[in-house]
């Protein structure tokens, strides 16, 4: 059904149809997500007339299924028996499609390379940490490694961000979803998938900082990543360090609100009421608060924002300033 969907809003919308590739693939994403599984995502569409619904946008949805299919195996030994299962059961059932088998078959390779891009990146980190303990100036070295990772990591996700339109993606489920009369929870559960497919992804992400020696420097940092991808929304980076579901402890969540602060001040050094927006949300932001302080100081030369008359606005940290 939302294929079906999607290609209505083609027909209407000349943006939709020209960037229907990329819509598609994150569309597929999406359902496998949703529907947890393969053959739920497929809505039964597989050895049936419907089937050539799959080949819409160059069989982008078909591709999108399989990739995060394939990215959920979780030892990469089993890729291999993971993308045979995949062949049987999908491909092989495709035969009804033009080119159905070969499209099948090319997202598989979409899939293998996404999953073991996973790990590249934890291989490259942990090159990267190793060569900084070689030299007599590890910490020094290793804060420039994670500072680097998460800047060029959120890039390249703020990127596919915008190249995959989760917000597009999220609209088309709700449309498709609406015209059976779907519950509200429904919608609810949409909002969670849409905030899945933009990444970064979910908060246990942070667990890469167990690879380095110095956690503070990668924790501090961790939060930019976000950033880069929701421009501005400190209350989400907040929310993204704060979640439970990143399995970190107290200290090393402390670590990261501050990190949220100090990028806070440094995109705001002439407006200190963002940061106070943003930190006292938190139960207790008063580190959030002193982090940006410290940020300033360093950054002015020692000044504090009270000299430059950035205190006066303030209402609940405004003693603290």
């Amino acid at each position: 059904l939302a294929l079906t969907h999607l290609s209505e809003l083609m027909e209407s919308d000349v943006q939709i149809h020209s960037s229907c590739h990329p819509i598609a693939h994150n569309l597929g994403r999406a359902a496998y997500q949703y529907f947890d599984g393969l053959g739920a995502a497929y809505d039964g569409m597989i050895g049936t007339e419907d089937a050539h619904l799959l080949r819409l946008c160059n069989a982008a949805y078909l591709h999108g299924v399989i990739e995060f299919r394939l990215r959920d195996v979780v030892d990469t030994n089993d890729i291999a028996s993971a993308a045979r299962e995949i062949e049987e059961s999908v491909c092989d059932k495709l035969t009804n499609v033009a080119t159905g088998p070969w499209e099948c078959r090319h997202g598989i390779g979409h899939g293998i390379i996404q999953r073991y891009r996973l790990d590249a990146e934890k291989d490259t980190i942990q090159k990267g940490i190793d060569a900084c303990n070689q030299t007599s100036f590890a910490n020094d070295c290793e804060n420039g490694l994670w500072m680097d990772h998460f800047a060029v990591s959120g890039n390249i996700m703020a990127m596919e961000n915008r190249m995959m339109a989760a917000d597009v993606v999220a609209a088309g489920l709700l449309g498709a979803k609406s015209s059976l009369g779907e519950s509200q929870q429904g919608n609810d559960d949409l909002a969670i998938i849409q905030k899945r497919l933009e990444l970064p992804p979910l908060p246990p992400t942070l667990q890469i900082c167990s690879l380095g020696t110095s956690e503070f420097d990668c924790f501090t940092y961790a939060a930019t990543q976000y950033l880069l991808v929701h421009p501005g929304d400190y209350i989400g980076a907040l929310q993204y360090c704060t979640d439970p579901s990143a399995g970190i402890s107290e200290d090393e969540v402390g670590i990261c609100v501050n990190g949220v602060g100090s990028q806070c001040a440094k995109e705001h050094m002439d407006d200190f009421s963002v940061v106070e927006e943003a930190c006292q949300t938190l139960d207790d932001g008063r580190g959030c608060f002193m982090a940006a302080l410290d940020y300033y100081r360093m950054s002015s030369a020692g000044r504090s924002p009270k000299d430059a008359g950035l205190c006066e606005n303030l209402t609940r940290y405004k003693s603290l300033c």
